[in-house]
């Protein structure tokens, strides 16, 4: 695949800035969006640009974030209602949830879909 440029509002904080890795990782050059880039850390393929956002169509996270590394394993939706588990849990940790929304800008799904992930 061509590395893909991939623009991530929230890249400073704790699930933005996993996003931003798990898209390095896989070669693709990220815009890294943020009130303050001071935050950012500096890499290579990386280009951080300073924006107060109010209104985006970044994927909602699940209930419950956990620590951990990730599995691979997970399950996404259109739309903003969290996926739960058959005991009604909504949970994944930061790991797969950075995988997943890669694995989704990859695999081109959700265009202008708001989405959610979780296992």
């Amino acid at each position: 695949m061509s590395p893909l440029k991939i623009a991530i509002v929230g890249a400073s904080g704790r699930l933005g800035s996993a996003v931003v890795q798990e898209a390095l990782t896989r070669g693709h050059e990220v815009t890294a969006i943020s009130r303050d880039v001071s935050r950012l850390a500096a890499a290579d393929g990386v280009t951080p640009v300073a924006a107060d956002v109010l209104d985006t169509t970044v994927s909602p996270p699940p209930i419950y974030l956990d620590e951990g590394d990730r599995t691979g394993t997970y399950r996404v939706q259109a739309g903003d209602v969290p996926i739960v588990d058959a005991s009604g849990e909504s949970h994944i940790n930061i790991g797969d949830y950075a995988a997943a929304v890669v694995d989704t800008v990859e695999n081109g799904a959700f265009i202008r879909e708001r989405f959610t992930v979780a296992y």
